[in-house]
């Protein structure tokens, strides 16, 4: 019953340590905020991996969006007392966001390629989520530095994601 927590609490820690400083979302502008967190446990340490940032989209539109997003990729290795090493890149990457009467489907491009599945929006203002499995070729997986303070990709972290509209400032 303790993992809940203990992964809540790394992931405060990690967001806290990624904080890069670049303030409030320019006023005017719509988006939503994507986020995407997946772990592996193994003995007592906890293997992360994610995604946060920004899709920019359509004020109040409905899929299919396209565009490019700005982004943080991050890996982690942590315990229950916190992380021990973290490796994170900002990067812009391409999107496209599609959906049909039973799924939304949000691609991102390079360097992350993968492709996560989620409940359909009826309106540009619905919450959306899914579940997600960090795919191999995410950066970081054969870091040196994170794999010597216990970080295993195997299996690959899985967990859930969600992307959220965030009404403009004007």
């Amino acid at each position: 019953m303790r993992a809940p927590l203990t992964l809540a609490i790394a992931a405060a820690l990690l967001l806290a340590m990624s904080c890069d400083g670049t303030g409030p979302l320019p006023h005017g502008r719509p988006t939503h905020l994507f986020r995407a967190d997946a772990a592996t446990i193994h003995d007592s340490l906890y293997s992360f991996c994610g995604i946060e940032g920004e899709l920019p989209v359509q004020r109040m539109s409905l899929p299919p969006w396209t565009g490019e997003g700005t982004v943080t990729l991050y890996r982690w290795v942590a315990t229950t007392h916190g992380v021990i090493a973290s490796r994170q890149t900002a990067v812009t990457i391409p999107f496209s966001v599609t959906q049909d009467s039973t799924a939304l489907v949000v691609t991102l491009g390079s360097p992350v390629d993968t492709t996560l599945t989620g409940s359909v929006l009826h309106v540009g203002l619905d919450p959306t989520n899914g579940t997600w499995t960090c795919p191999a070729t995410f950066p970081f997986q054969g870091d040196s530095m994170l794999q010597s303070k216990g970080y295993d990709p195997e299996p690959p972290p899985s967990g859930n994601w969600s992307l959220r509209w965030m009404n403009p400032v004007d």
